[in-house]
């Protein structure tokens, strides 16, 4: 734990403000609420911010338009010192919890004895909650929730009082004017931070250890089959199930697939078709598949592989084929994301992708640079030029690219703005505008932070002879 002393009423109120244009979009009622207007506590700021975004992501998820999502702090026992504690809570009026399902919304998805549960659990956020209740854990606290079905859900966390050093600034406490910007930088990508707030600082028991834990998706009507799949996989993957393809396709829509692993012969929709559709969706045209198929032969595995399959297995599989073969699509998808952040910003379409990825990233780019000097560019901007969601947009660029939208256009902008220092016909400042900064400060904060040194530093540097 990284503790430092500081007022967690302004530090939630910051956090709140972020969330106010939700509430505001979907006409919501969202209040923060305390008991005291100043709390000062000894918190992990970083770990506390994740765990607050999670939970409120979730309120807002899963509220209908014109609900309402509260979020409240008070201090329980101040007068007993040993047993002071500080209790935070997010409570909304949402779909609520099944009462049978409330034990479980805290485990890691699902295992072969609880298939269904996912189903079931309406409300939970996947590897959301798993992993807040582990940074719940490091920061020695606990975390319950209370919930009726169809009536809404609350949320609780408590923490112990705990010492640690007198107040202090940093780059993300809220006492420093700088908080509110760094918290910004993901404000666009809020409502798809799942896995990229909690994920990450993490070491959790017999599970993956790096900061994005790949999620696969199992596709079979066999439930055995199911199941020796999810014991292959569950050490090193997140996993879903689905017993046909129709069941997949919803899955693959509302979550963030990495690999689908599928039967061919299925009830509803087989393995093929699902591939189809999926290959054929710009949506998830980026999702690799592995087929599985007791039909060997040539011809067999040839029919898969044309449907834009990834990979053909035949069953019986060997545990350790199966292991190496997913490894290996995932290894390699990373490397594509490396290298896209290598290459130019105009000419950063991977040969490797497929047409309807290819032509994304074209548009993507197109639009990026055509606006490149626009300081309103944003996220729903270029969702809406690309004609995707807010939500499918950053979805297909983390997986494609690695990056979310707004990382990717910063990037550019910093890439742009390096060459244009290096033509040395513009001052820091004309440079700055025209690279969509809305100030000279912002600029040189962002570029000292992507490249070491500040604008003028670097032409200092590299280019004594240029213009300032």
């Amino acid at each position: 734990m990284k503790l430092r002393k500081s007022n967690i009423v302004d530090f939630l109120q910051e956090i709140t403000n972020l969330f106010m244009p939700i509430a505001k979009e979907h006409e919501m009622k969202f209040e923060f609420e305390t008991d005291q207007p100043e709390l000062i506590w000894c918190f992990d700021q970083e770990k506390l911010k994740k765990i607050v975004f999670n939970l409120l992501t979730n309120a807002f998820k899963y509220t209908p338009d014109g609900g309402s999502v509260k979020l409240y702090v008070e201090q329980l026992n101040p007068k007993n010192g040993s047993e002071e504690k500080l209790r935070i809570s997010v409570a909304d009026n949402g779909i609520g919890i099944k009462q049978e399902d409330q034990p479980y919304i805290f485990d890691r998805f699902f295992n072969s004895n609880k298939e269904q549960l996912q189903n079931n659990l309406q409300s939970s956020s996947g590897i959301g909650l798993a992993l807040v209740k582990r940074l719940v854990e490091i920061l020695k606290g606990k975390i319950y929730v209370e919930s009726v079905l169809g009536k809404g859900s609350n949320f609780y966390l408590e923490l112990e009082k705990q010492e640690c050093a007198d107040i202090q600034t940093s780059p993300t406490s809220p006492t420093s004017p700088n908080y509110s910007s760094v918290v910004h930088e993901k404000w666009e990508d809020i409502l798809n931070l799942e896995r990229d707030t909690v994920l990450g600082e993490l070491e959790i028991p017999h599970e993956s250890k790096s900061k994005e834990v790949p999620v696969v998706l199992l596709v079979d009507d066999n439930k055995e089959i199911r199941e020796i799949l999810n014991e292959i996989l569950s050490d090193n993957f997140i996993i879903f199930v689905a017993e046909h393809g129709m069941k997949a396709l919803e899955i693959a829509d509302k979550e963030t697939i990495d690999i689908v692993i599928s039967d061919i012969m299925m009830p509803v929709m087989d393995g093929i078709e699902l591939c189809n559709k999926l290959k054929s969706d710009v949506k998830t045209s980026h999702i690799p598949v592995v087929l599985l198929t007791a039909k060997s032969g040539i011809e067999n595995e040839l029919h898969g592989l044309r449907t834009g399959a990834d990979a053909y297995l035949t069953k019986p599989f060997n545990n350790e084929k199966l292991l190496l073969t997913v490894g290996n699509i995932i290894s390699n998808r990373k490397k594509t994301q490396l290298s896209f952040k290598g290459g130019k910003a105009e000419e950063q379409s991977q040969p490797e992708m497929n047409p309807l990825d290819k032509n994304l990233i074209d548009r993507i780019l197109k639009v990026i640079n055509e606006n490149l000097s626009d300081v309103n560019l944003s996220v729903d901007m270029l969702g809406k030029e690309v004609g995707m969601s807010r939500m499918h947009l950053f979805r297909k660029l983390k997986a494609l690219t690695g990056e979310s939208p707004s990382e990717m256009v910063k990037r550019i902008r910093l890439e742009k703005s390096k060459a244009l220092i290096k033509k040395g016909s513009l001052s820091i400042t004309e440079i700055a505008y025209d690279t969509g900064f809305s100030t000279p400060g912002n600029f040189s904060t962002a570029f000292k932070k992507y490249y070491g040194d500040t604008p003028a530093q670097y032409r200092s540097k590299h280019f004594k002879n240029s213009s300032k």
